[in-house]
């Protein structure tokens, strides 16, 4: 990945307020492996990534499930804005705004109060909303009513 995508990546991510209302909510101490939601012809999955979660978008033709629309493309190594692991916060924030590849949605994820012992979560929140991507057409009819 460009230097530039990477920066580009992490101002998103680090400077975020989220708009929409949450369309899950996870409490980061939960024992079920899988959360999900469908919208706007995607899946949005929270899925258990000992010792944290890792928020997914999928088509929703991707039955598979393999291609996570909010990773990107090339190669990157290390942490990804989408992966919340304890202490990932101070890296990328506690609130992230990402776009989901293809550019028609962001994907905001706020993580609330988050407690953490022997480098897991044990309490806290995680929350995902979805908005149009303001360049898409879906934001542009919202905008000019």
């Amino acid at each position: 990945m460009p230097l530039t995508s990477l920066i580009a990546a992490l101002a998103l991510a680090g400077s975020a307020q989220c708009e929409a209302p949450a369309l899950l909510k996870v409490p980061l101490d939960s024992t079920q492996k899988k959360h999900a939601v469908a919208v706007r012809g995607y899946t949005v999955d929270v899925a258990m990534d000992s010792p944290g979660w890792d928020v997914e978008v999928f088509s929703a033709a991707d039955r598979r499930k393999h291609d996570n629309l909010l990773a990107p493309q090339s190669n990157w190594h290390g942490a990804f804005p989408f992966q919340f692991q304890p202490g990932s916060e101070a890296l990328f924030g506690s609130i992230r705004r990402l776009t989901v590849r293809g550019g028609e949605a962001l994907v905001c994820i706020r993580l609330n109060g988050p407690r953490v012992a022997e480098e897991r979560f044990v309490g806290g929140l995680l929350e995902v909303s979805w908005e149009p991507s303001p360049t898409s057409a879906a934001a542009r009819r919202t905008t000019t009513r």
